[in-house]
């Protein structure tokens, strides 16, 4: 009886060691890297990836490409576009300047259609000269996929809806860190960049980007966000324009804003809200304004610096808002407030801030 239970033990043994090369074998194999240098390739393996069931990596060799990049996908894995390596990808620099993407004005730099799922990241690239209906340097459709852009430069691009340098659109959450967002324009809305979530549960991370110089010909020069809950810290705005409304930045129908240690200064429009713009579409909407400098932004009617919309249903109760130690024009040409309520004291009145 004793060899008999031995015997079984060794096969349980040799089969779950069989089983264990077999799986990790699969999960080794499943990522795949690219490291490309020519147009063709970086489109050869933005294909490649759209299909061939794995998590993958392109990495980019310095230089300029030239093309209208596309990246279809069903599947549920994970790109990531890398820009900044040296030839056959050994060494990196993350600079944008070094990696760049023109579109040549026939349309959208880059676009991802990442089906439900598909996270995407892209890192140290430069996106120009895209043209197209909406996203001319970079747009992201997903159905749920978090989307990270970190380092990256978008300039010169246009759209003739929204967002001519990004257009990106999810459900999940949508990160943006250290990019430059400059000089792009809309033929209607959001000059700089539209990101939303198409159900309103999405999540929009802004930290220490710089969108400035960028025009839309109706609504939004800089920024236009209608995410469930939105973040923007650390930024500058400065020197966007719309000739209808919103300046620099519209945040429309979060239920949780949090903008705090912002300088929005040097915006326009002829409308309300040439600086900052909160519109609270719920009376659980809740916005928190703290240590921003909201200065020197030009409308021709009023709230040239901030614009908040805390009762967008119309139904007489006020939206929560948290303002303190922030520096705006608290006068009526500086600050529109739907539902008035008390300034807190701690915020400065259009103190000059000394820019340097």
């Amino acid at each position: 009886m004793e060899k008999i239970k031995i015997r079984k033990i060794q096969h349980l043994t040799i089969a779950f060691v069989a089983a264990c090369f077999i799986f990790c074998s699969i999960g080794t194999a499943n990522a795949e890297t690219f490291c490309v240098q020519t147009s063709s390739a970086l489109q050869s393996a933005l294909s490649t990836a759209a299909s061939n069931g794995a998590t993958d990596e392109i990495q980019i060799v310095q230089g300029t490409y030239t093309g209208n990049f596309t990246h279809e996908t069903q599947e549920e894995y994970k790109l990531t576009v890398k820009g900044g390596y040296t030839s056959g990808c050994t060494s990196r620099v993350v600079n944008a300047s070094n990696t760049v993407l023109d579109g040549n004005s026939a349309g959208t730099v880059l676009m991802g259609d990442n089906g439900e799922r598909a996270d995407f990241e892209c890192e140290g690239v430069t996106f120009q000269n895209g043209s197209a209906e909406r996203g001319g340097g970079l747009r992201i459709v997903s159905e749920a996929g978090n989307v990270t852009l970190s380092n990256n430069r978008f300039t010169g691009n246009r759209a003739i809806e929204f967002g001519g340098g990004i257009n990106v659109t999810s459900n999940a959450t949508i990160t943006l860190t250290n990019n430059t967002i400059s000089n792009n324009d809309s033929d209607y809305y959001s000059g700089g960049a539209s990101i939303g979530s198409a159900t309103g549960t999405g999540t929009l991370v802004l930290t220490a980007n710089t969108i400035k110089g960028n025009t839309a010909g109706g609504a939004v020069g800089g920024l236009m966000t209608w995410c469930n809950s939105v973040s923007v810290t650390n930024n500058l705005f400065h020197n966007n324009s719309a000739p209808w409304y919103h300046g620099a930045l519209l945040i429309d129908g979060s239920a949780s804003t949090r903008v705090i240690n912002n300088t929005i200064t040097g915006n326009t429009s002829e409308g309300r809200g040439a600086g900052l713009t909160i519109q609270m579409g719920q009376d659980s909407d809740r916005a928190d304004v703290y240590n921003n400098i909201i200065y020197n932004n030009t409308g021709y009617w009023e709230a040239n610096d901030l614009a908040i919309f805390n009762d967008q249903d119309e139904n007489g109760v006020a939206s929560p808002v948290s303002l303190l130690n922030n520096d705006f024009d608290q006068s009526s040409t500086g600050t529109f407030i739907a539902i008035p309520f008390t300034i807190d004291p701690s915020n400065l009145n259009h103190q000059d801030p000394l820019f340097v």
